[in-house]
């Protein structure tokens, strides 16, 4: 493709900022990074204290701990610092559009690169780049090197450049010295119990009342503290926390109540394990024992007579084999999601006989 052609695709990829959404500062505390990153847009300070600046962000880490809410709320106090909302251009770069075909030589890579820092800085007071998946790219040390080039280069200062990814190894030293790094991930049990704390309660107008009286409301386990609850939840996502106060916020919203100020309602044990399975079907055990994670599924290695535990691709196969006894009537809306965790070793059960 000439340099002229990859100028035409990067210009139809680039699109202005809209003045919507949250900044930084909006974000609950949960967002461990926001604070740094507001000092990041803000400081004044870095070159009285020689402070090295980073020319730009890697959000890394698994889904669902807040990489892209962080980045959206990052773009929303850059444009909103800079006071440029209509003068900011933006895009954001996906796996689709780091493909092999699309570049199938390191001169393709490097003309669009190339084309994508010109087009971004020549369209508005800023540019900001989002390379989203990046773990994904083809030819991604070219990649990586071509843009640490670009951030040390003056000629593209009003470049913000911001880097998503789940393994932040895939990022060679030359980028990730230019980069802040932001580890957005799962949270600790510590970090769980004060979600937890900070979402199970909250205030409510009291609608049996005309004088604008405020409710709150309490939701609790019948048996278990909000501690034991967060050693329940460990390797959950602060999404799946979420999801997990969510599920049970709804199970709330069909009970009935009486005029109390304050509502403490509880949930029982059985219908909080299965919110529990639910927000995080991995964390999902059958029939005892010690739950093992192996290739994105998770389960409950049984013990065999004599206290041995049975080895985890044995669990797996009969895990897999209790499964596909039943009925596909038989089977809950549960196990048919586990079922899937363990297809790869369902041929392997049958060869075994």
């Amino acid at each position: 493709m000439t340099p002229e052609e990859w100028a035409v695709k990067v210009q139809d990829l680039y699109d202005m900022m809209g003045e919507e959404g949250a900044k930084l500062e909006d974000l609950p505390d949960s967002f461990v990074w926001k604070n740094l990153l507001t000092n990041m847009l803000s400081a004044f300070h870095y070159e009285h204290l020689q402070i090295p600046k980073y020319k730009g962000i890697l959000l890394s880490g698994p889904s669902g701990n807040g990489k892209r809410t962080l980045m959206r709320a990052y773009i929303q106090s850059l444009c909103k610092a800079e006071q440029c909302f209509g003068d900011a251009s933006f895009v954001r770069l996906r796996a689709e559009d780091f493909t092999e075909e699309k570049f199938s030589s390191d001169e393709d890579m490097g003309s669009f690169i190339d084309v994508l820092y010109q087009i971004g800085e020549n369209n508005g007071q800023i540019g900001i780049i989002v390379f989203d998946q990046i773990d994904t790219y083809p030819r991604l040390d070219v990649f990586c090197n071509l843009i640490a080039d670009y951030c040390d280069d003056e000629a593209f200062s009003s470049i913000h450049v911001i880097c998503i990814c789940e393994d932040e190894d895939c990022i060679n030293s030359e980028l990730s010295a230019k980069l802040l790094h932001c580890r957005c991930t799962n949270p600790t049990a510590k970090e769980r119990e004060k979600y937890l704390n900070a979402n199970l309660t909250w205030d409510v107008p009291d609608w049996e009342t005309y004088e604008g009286l405020i409710k709150t409301v309490t939701l609790s386990v019948e048996g278990r503290s909000n501690a034991k609850l967060a050693e329940q939840t460990e390797g959950f996502s602060f999404g799946e926390l979420a999801d997990l106060v969510q599920y049970m916020k709804m199970e709330a919203a069909g009970k009935t109540f009486g005029s109390a100020s304050a509502l403490n309602i509880k949930i029982s044990e059985d219908k909080a394990d299965e919110f529990i399975n639910l927000a995080h079907r991995k964390a999902k055990a059958s029939g005892g024992g010690t739950v093992v994670y192996q290739a994105g599924a998770a389960f409950a290695v049984p013990q065999a007579a004599g206290g041995m535990p049975v080895s985890a691709e044995d669990a797996r196969k009969n895990r897999a084999r209790e499964l596909t006894s039943k009925g596909d009537d038989e089977r809950t809306v549960d196990e048919n999601l586990e079922l899937i965790d363990l297809v790869p070793t369902l041929e392997e059960a049958k060869a075994a006989g």
